[in-house]
């Protein structure tokens, strides 16, 4: 959710990558920018995988209410 409205933006931000292709995707490595120029670095320490034909959802934490329920 980009720029949410009932939390911070560093609590409440998360996105959904899609791969349309058919294979698998590494995004350890890569970084993220949002439009207000915050940008993060993906240190997962090995392989993070996008499936092919599959979606990854990225949040800042693991409790999903510390991402606006996701």
């Amino acid at each position: 959710m980009q720029n949410p409205a009932a939390v911070s933006d560093s609590n409440g931000e998360w996105f959904e990558l899609y791969n349309p292709t058919g294979s698998d995707i590494d995004i350890d490595g890569w970084t993220i920018q949002d439009n207000d120029f915050d940008s993060h670095l993906i240190n997962n320490g090995g392989p993070l995988l996008v499936p092919a034909g599959g979606y990854l959802v990225l949040g800042r934490d693991a409790n999903s209410g510390a991402n606006g329920g996701v």
